[in-house]
């Protein structure tokens, strides 16, 4: 049996395209960055349960796929995202970082 290394996962993760219904803001981390409050909430249709990915803005430079989660807790106008990994090391979301759900 072939098993790609951890680095040829990740590159492959990043690589694929992948188009989204939402996008916002994260607008706070916890202390060891697992779990991410974001802008968007009920009011835009997220649900319990949705697949969120993160990105990071570098200038001149296309955004960078850098974690994914789950939303944990919703309501109106803002949630609360599980972060499930995390694909550097020693990375965690920053205030200001960009999320986007609801894959198409």
């Amino acid at each position: 049996v072939y098993r790609m290394n951890e680095r040829s996962l990740v590159e492959k993760e990043q690589q694929r395209f992948k188009e989204y219904a939402f996008e916002g803001e994260v607008a706070k981390v916890s202390g060891r960055g697992i779990y991410v409050v974001i802008n968007k909430g009920l009011n835009v249709g997220l649900h319990k349960g949705m697949k969120v990915d993160f990105y990071r803005s570098r200038i001149q430079e296309k955004s960078q796929y850098f974690a994914k989660g789950y939303i944990l807790k919703l309501s109106a106008k803002k949630a609360v995202v599980k972060i499930e990994r995390y694909f550097y090391e020693n990375d965690i979301a920053r205030k200001g970082d960009t999320f986007r759900a609801g894959r198409l």
